[in-house]
């Protein structure tokens, strides 16, 4: 009788060469698994397109469906695996890995994160939807699992370049958020929460977060956790920056004065055109 089969989703400017092939095909055979699918990911991927390419290579009979990537590859996996009973392992060879951070993967021990997706427990998390009105009439839906944001968190995305990640890690975003809270201009933002009559604000960054935990031991929002049913939302003021780091650890609270905080479960902002937005990932501009 065959064994379980994974899928592997990866993408494939993180697992270059045959190093991650020969790991994968020893841990298959220490927990008893069928040789994996290999799905790699696309510039242009959506969640169709890699829907399509993953039942192509025969993905549906998978166990459990890896992906292997940051967290723009995980986002995009759990998309396609949304409202299905396949379970989503997560392989961390990104520069940030925010999901794996937020579930309790162990980021720094892949082989050890590798085995859970296979042999672990499985476990329910919340995911969080956006609607974008692009600039050029086109409207983008996106989930996310951790963190969508418009000023400085997608000013950090606009300003890290890909070689800065894959030299630096995590530490390359560190020139984009400076880049971010310097800049002279602001969001102007009109938002609802939970159906609230709609706010303006002018912020220097609003955060939506399904998971608080940042790399570095930091932690954006200690409220928010991936499967508490509710999505934590940050607004910070050009006023709240000095003060975001007096609390231990760099953290946020909902009454500190590092910026106002809520939890909601459905919300609205209404921002200028091109202004950049991210979602566990690439920015896309609104």
């Amino acid at each position: 009788m065959a064994g379980p089969r994974a899928a592997v989703v990866y993408h494939p400017e993180k697992l270059t060469g045959a190093r991650w092939r020969r790991v994968m095909a020893r841990e298959e055979r220490r927990a008893g698994w069928e040789a994996s699918l290999w799905v790699p990911t696309a510039a242009d991927d959506d969640a169709d397109t890699l829907r399509t390419r993953l039942a192509e290579a025969g993905g549906a009979d998978a166990e459990v469906v890896i992906a292997a990537g940051g967290d723009g590859t995980v986002r995009l996996t759990a998309e396609v695996l949304a409202g299905t009973d396949r379970p989503l392992g997560v392989w961390p060879v990104g520069s940030t890995n925010l999901f794996a951070r937020n579930v309790g993967l162990p980021v720094l021990d892949q082989i050890a994160s590798l085995r859970a997706a296979l042999t672990g427990v499985e476990r329910r998390v919340d995911t969080g939807h956006v609607t974008v009105d692009l600039s050029d009439g086109r409207r983008l839906h996106r989930m996310f699992l951790v963190l969508a944001g418009f000023g400085v968190d997608a000013q950090m995305v606009v300003h890290t370049s890909a070689e800065a990640k894959e030299l630096l890690g995590w530490l390359a975003y560190v020139a984009g958020v400076t880049r971010g809270v310097t800049r002279s201009d602001r969001i102007d933002v009109t938002y609802s929460l939970d159906g609230d009559p709609p706010q303006d604000a002018r912020l220097l960054t609003l955060a939506i977060a399904n998971g608080g935990a940042l790399p570095a031991g930091l932690v954006l929002l200690p409220d928010a956790e991936v499967d508490d049913g509710e999505l934590d939302v940050l607004l910070l003021h050009a006023d709240d920056v000095q003060g975001w780091g007096r609390w231990p650890r760099g953290s946020c609270r909902r009454t500190g004065s590092c910026g106002d905080c809520a939890a909601s479960t459905a919300g609205a902002v209404r921002c200028a055109p091109g202004l950049p937005c991210w979602c566990d990932g690439p920015e896309t501009s609104s």
